[in-house]
């Protein structure tokens, strides 16, 4: 009986969906590594490509490495470990390259890197400086969301995302019980966790402490280009960008997690409190602060005293990790906390990006994949790879995102004219922030022990906020493009005279000056022109450009812009501009009283969403066709779009729905570009023809009561109600 008991224990303790992704990663490593030659390569000039027997055993061996990682079938170092061992065994590279990659700089840096973020969460540095930081912003919900996501952000700049995380996570648990409602469930609660760990993501892309994937990166990028970006190239970039996603976030959870409480009394008082009981700053504090301040302040100095330019990154910050022993700010004991496993996983992503590339099996890929790509634009192709990583990194670790997709697309990139900084960049910006599953990223696993949240929740907001990535992502794409056009411009400028002409024309093309001038005049110069006519008239007896009349536009400036500044928070009505497309919250300017029980009629702002909606899918559908720069109708549609709604950004006012309704007759004329389109001949074009028709009648009747308050009882007003933000109709 009791060896039967075994046996039935024995096969129950069998993970077979396990041992199945086990055999799944074998299975292909066998198939690719054992099948007969394939094809060679083919790039746009007719150059042949040969994949050797190594290059297939690397494909093969990414395989195998991709789905253990993604199923996690065995520990993610020791599925790092099987690609060293692999790459030995077959003689696809020498034991000695493949098992050096494992300790390459990029490795140690990042081992440095987390080293000190043990050494903040060990002093207790974090917690003072988020104590402090409570301190300052007060008791209204909304600094608590802007200070908790500032504190987080600024946090990753100098230790990694992960610890940052799991040392906000209980500062965190704190704030929210002082909120008052338990363990319910809130709009709060999930706008607190959920934002930490976006902004986490967000924050780490800034500096090479913040995550490993930078480092990673810059190391495939030092390989494969010959170029060193630097500690602090990185940042100049980067900051820009890991900002303005942490302030939209910030945004984005004003209006989908909009708290349910203003403010939470006491939490000033609960702060100072703590800070307080932490005392002065200890020695080991002081010691760990000016450790890590002067390794940063070297590593700032590289790029000004020639003396130390020659001084690896990765060698000063391990300076740091050697001064935390000698200094006895950690001892043997701490060793343990360090997740081996996790730098085992950089070290493998290491070792089989630079196998790929070695063996020549990137180059072949990239040449196969380029065939997809050689009619594409520029901006198509970046965004494709900023993409293809941001929904790699959801499944798998960013690091091997990073490994699988940059050594590849660097060896396209010379083909379509595209600068590589702007690929690395771009794909570092999506790689460091996954915002639909909970796998993506350790801040998004803390952050679900919280109980706020489901996966489901988690996912489903993500969407939203990964469009918002992709839009930041592609603005600082163009703006990364226009400077490294900049840097080449310097390069070609020492070309001998004819190489110059030929490079000219091919980065910048030859009717670029014809173009800056029409454009301009057009876009730039003629708006202005048009803008100060219209103030410079007032009062009416001032000529246009006379004293009087520019010093009355300055007057009129300084007015409205003293008047909208004050315009801010407070209305129950008021609507971001990102969220103008989707109609989430429309404008209720009126609600009659005296009505019978029961009935209500309201005067609201507010489109017919048949036309709000399809017009801004037609736009996106535009705004592809236009990014291929063949269809000039869809590049004026979508070019004025973007113009009419970049002012928005810089708007800091409450805004209204109703200030995205010049917008609208724009939309029309997309409809009308993608109507014209059609092939009438055709039944089902006739018949979604039809059905749209319908919509747009239903919509105007069905929404007709709110836009004249017309009263009509209330369960009709909940009856149509899209959005519960709409609540206020």
């Amino acid at each position: 009986m009791s060896d039967s008991s075994a046996d039935m224990t024995s096969k129950s303790s069998v993970d077979w969906k396990k041992t199945g992704f086990l055999f799944l990663g074998i299975a292909l490593f066998c198939l690719a590594y054992y099948s007969p030659p394939w094809p060679d390569a083919v790039d746009p000039l007719g150059k042949h490509f040969e994949l050797s027997r190594e290059g297939k055993g690397a494909i093969a061996i990414f395989l195998l490495a991709a789905t253990w990682w993604v199923f996690e079938v065995v520990p993610i170092g020791v599925t790092s470990l099987a690609i060293g061992v692999l790459q030995a065994m077959f003689l696809i590279r020498p034991a000695r390259d493949a098992f050096t990659d494992f300790m390459v700089p990029s490795v140690m840096f990042i081992f440095a890197s987390i080293m000190i973020g043990l050494v903040f969460t060990k002093t207790g540095l974090t917690k003072r400086l988020a104590y402090k930081m409570l301190d300052i912003v007060g008791e209204k919900t909304s600094m608590i969301y802007l200070g908790c996501f500032v504190v987080t952000s600024a946090l990753t700049h100098i230790m990694a995302h992960t610890a940052v995380a799991a040392t906000i996570y209980p500062l965190l648990i704190s704030i929210y019980a002082l909120y008052g409602e338990g363990n319910k469930k809130t709009k709060f609660g999930k706008g607190l966790f959920i934002g930490m760990a976006y902004v986490a993501g967000a924050g780490s892309i800034v500096t090479l402490l913040g995550a490993a994937r930078g480092a990673v990166a810059l190391g495939f990028y030092k390989d494969i280009m010959g170029v060193d970006i630097s500690f602090f190239q990185l940042t100049w970039y980067m900051f820009p960008v890991g900002w303005a996603m942490t302030f939209l976030l910030w945004g984005f959870f004003m209006v989908f997690f909009k708290p349910e409480k203003a403010t939470i009394p006491g939490l000033r008082e609960k702060a100072k409190q703590l800070y307080s009981e932490l005392g002065p700053m200890s020695r080991n504090e002081i010691k760990a602060a000016v450790i890590v301040g002067a390794c940063i302040l070297v590593m700032a100095a590289k790029q000004f005293m020639p003396a130390l330019a020659p001084i690896d990154k990765t060698a000063i910050i391990l300076v740091s990790t050697i001064l935390f022993f000698v200094t006895n700010i950690m001892d043997l004991d701490d060793l343990e906390a360090i997740p081996w496993n996790i730098i085992l996983l950089f070290a493998g992503a290491m070792s089989i990006g630079n196998c790929l590339w070695q063996t020549g099996a990137a180059e072949w890929m990239a040449v196969n994949w380029l065939a997809m790509f050689q009619e594409a634009n520029w901006f198509i192709f970046v965004m494709s790879i900023a993409f293809f990583v941001m929904i790699m990194t959801n499944v798998i670790m960013n690091v091997a995102a990073i490994a699988i997709a940059l050594p590849v697309a660097l060896v396209i990139a010379p083909y379509l004219g595209v600068a590589g900084e702007v690929i690395l960049f771009s794909a570092l910006v999506t790689a460091g922030m996954p915002f639909l599953l909970l796998v993506g990223a350790a801040p998004n696993a803390i952050a679900y022990d919280s109980g706020q949240f489901s996966t489901a929740e988690f996912f489903l907001y993500g969407i939203p906020a990964s469009v918002l990535l992709m839009i930041v992502t592609g603005f600082a794409v163009f703006v990364l493009w226009l400077i490294s056009q900049v840097v080449q411009l310097a390069r070609i400028r020492r070309q001998p005279k004819v190489k110059r002409r030929q490079d000219l024309r091919l980065y910048l093309g030859k009717d670029l000056p014809l173009n800056l001038l029409v454009w301009g005049g057009m876009f730039v110069v003629l708006p202005l022109f048009i803008y100060y006519l219209s103030y410079a008239m007032l009062p009416a007896e001032h000529g246009a450009f006379s004293a009087e009349g520019w010093s009355a536009f300055r007057d009129q400036q300084l007015y409205q812009w003293g008047f909208h500044a004050d315009k801010e928070g407070g209305h129950g009505s008021n609507a971001l501009f990102f969220t103008w497309p989707f109609l989430l919250q429309p404008a209720s300017m009126f609600r009659s009283g005296g009505l019978p029980a029961g009935v209500t009629a309201t005067l609201n702002i507010m489109g017919n969403p048949a036309i709000w909606w399809a017009g801004f899918l037609a736009m996106l559908g535009v705004g592809w066709r236009a990014l291929s720069g063949r269809d000039k109708t869809a590049v004026f549609l979508a070019g004025i779009y973007f113009l009419q709604g970049l002012p928005w950004l810089l708007v800091t006012r409450t805004t209204f729905i109703y200030h995205y309704l010049p917008f609208l007759p724009l939309l029309i004329l997309t409809i009308c570009y993608w109507l014209a389109r059609l092939d009438l001949r055709r039944p089902f074009v006739r018949i979604i023809l039809a059905l749209f028709g319908i919509l747009v009648i239903g919509g105007f009747v069905l929404y007709y009561p709110y836009v004249t308050a017309l009263p009509v009882p209330k369960t009709y007003t909940d009856a149509v109600r899209v959005f519960d933000s709409w609540s206020r109709l």
